[in-house]
């Protein structure tokens, strides 16, 4: 949630019930919840983390009907029926202070409980609750968690006014990112990279986000951008090509800022999913706070989970990465703000299986049809899966695998095929990159001697392996270059 909005809208709500109070400053709703209590702790009647009083009886993702039946109060006024709404209501008061509260719905499910209520809010909180989880930030905020029923109450700090906004809503813990079961998050690496996005729609219509830009706003963005978008486009590159694809959100993790984890879709030239991006973000801007500690425990909780990680060196600054080779995945982060963190997730060939057991044949060739002496057709048919393409001259075939180790995720491994006599192929070339992590040269070295034994005495700055294999560090391009073919 923008706690900047919510403020907005608080003060909006409070101008607003003034209005619609009577003489004696007591609400014109209905009945229904309005609270009686003159001090403010007698608003929290659970010991662990729930609704306050008068929403004891609310429970997060009732339907409007059911939120209705209980609060008519919040209902009293017309108003157009909206899958994704909101409502408020003073719902009682205190001193000088009115307690305020709003309902937020998304496709006609309650997901938020929003109070603005008087300062001492947060001592009575602590009291029935215990100590709470303290943010960062010059004014900290507060944050309590019930991890069996991922129910979360985020306490703000004083408003101008002394209020404090109390949001309580639902959260999944962070493992259930991070966890191989699809039991509480369905959304998994399996299941979504090489997908199209519109058979994920058709997947998980649990996780399509909830809230659409308007198409007003739409075009008020295609109206700025459209002269960056010119020179874009100029670059060959397509500007239109993720248009139309649909936006996915997960449940929020703990701390994160607003009712959602976002998902970032990367897709390849063929429109499939090449990778996806988690957003762990916790930083709101107003009030300024963060959370910090959010970012170490999934760092933490890979390293648990995914073994761990190795520090590789990008441009754009230090990424970590986590792999995981028996299911082909890896995870990348780079930490820019302690508050919030991006987690990448891809697929990769892992070194052990693009080399493969010792033998000329490499790991990544199909044992039935390698590739030395295969035709172009047989390259063709035998490696579809990663899109062969043949030159228009037929001189040449390549194909493209998922990045190695020690490669970006945006990279493809690319092994290039020369068609030689009798229109077969008669050698290929690729290379392994170790610029960003320099101590994958000695991986390399290693793999190369258990793969084909001790190498020959270098020559025009290649060394030779093996019956068929050649191969140069270049100090240039920071990259192992392989050249495998017939003597």
């Amino acid at each position: 949630m923008n706690r900047l909005a919510l403020l907005v809208i608080m003060l909006a709500a409070c101008k607003g019930g003034d209005k619609d109070k009577d003489s004696k400053g007591k609400s014109s709703g209905k009945g229904g919840c309005e609270t009686k209590a003159t001090k403010v702790a007698d608003l929290v009647t659970t010991k662990t983390v729930g609704m306050l009083a008068p929403f004891s009886a609310l429970s997060i993702g009732m339907s409007r009907e059911e939120v209705a039946k209980l609060c008519p109060n919040f209902f009293a006024k017309d108003m157009e029926k909206k899958s994704n709404f909101s409502v408020n209501e003073i719902v009682g008061k205190f001193g000088e202070h009115y307690a305020q509260a709003r309902f937020e719905f998304l496709a006609d499910k309650l997901v938020l409980i929003a109070y603005s209520l008087p300062p001492e809010i947060g001592a009575a909180l602590a009291t029935a609750w215990g100590a709470p989880k303290v943010s960062g930030g010059a004014k900290p905020a507060n944050a309590w968690f019930d991890d069996t029923k991922h129910i979360r109450a985020m306490l703000g700090p004083d408003d101008y006014d002394g209020r404090r906004q109390l949001e309580i809503d639902s959260y999944m813990p962070l493992d259930a990112f991070i966890e191989h079961e699809t039991t509480r998050i369905a959304w998994k690496p399996e299941d979504v990279l090489g997908k199209m996005p519109a058979d994920l729609l058709t997947k998980f219509p649990q996780y399509k986000k909830a809230r659409e830009v308007s198409a007003a706003v739409k075009a008020q963005t295609d109206e700025m951008m459209k002269d960056l978008n010119k020179e874009v486009e100029a670059m060959g590159i397509d500007t239109k090509r993720n248009a139309n694809m649909p936006e996915f959100e997960l449940p929020p993790a703990p701390y994160n800022d607003g009712l959602d984890t976002q998902v970032m879709l990367h897709t390849n030239d063929d429109g499939s999913v090449r990778s996806y991006g988690l957003w762990f973000h916790t930083h709101s801007i107003s009030p300024d706070i963060g959370w910090p500690t959010q970012s170490a425990e999934i760092v933490k909780l890979m390293d648990e989970k995914w073994g761990p990680h190795k520090t590789v060196k990008e441009t754009l600054g230090d990424e970590k990465v986590w792999a995981d080779p028996k299911r082909g995945l890896r995870a990348t982060t780079r930490v820019d703000k302690p508050e919030d963190l991006n987690l990448e997730l891809s697929r990769y060939f892992p070194l052990a299986t693009f080399i493969g057991g010792p033998g000329e044949v490499w790991g990544f060739e199909k044992p039935e049809r390698p590739i030395i002496g295969a035709t172009v057709e047989e390259i063709t048919t035998a490696y579809k899966e990663y899109a062969p393409k043949v030159a228009k001259d037929g001189s040449t075939v390549t194909i493209y695998l998922p990045p190695t180790d020690y490669d970006g995720s945006t990279a493809r491994t690319s092994i290039l095929m020369f068609v030689r006599k009798g229109g077969k192929i008669g050698d290929y070339r690729f290379n392994l990159p170790y610029r960003s992590y320099p101590a994958a040269k000695a991986e390399y070295e290693a793999a190369l001697l258990t793969k084909l034994g001790k190498p020959g005495k270098e020559k025009y700055g290649s060394t030779p392996y093996g019956k068929k294999t050649k191969v140069r560090f270049s100090d240039i391009t920071h990259a192992l270059d392989v050249i495998v073919g017939e003597d």
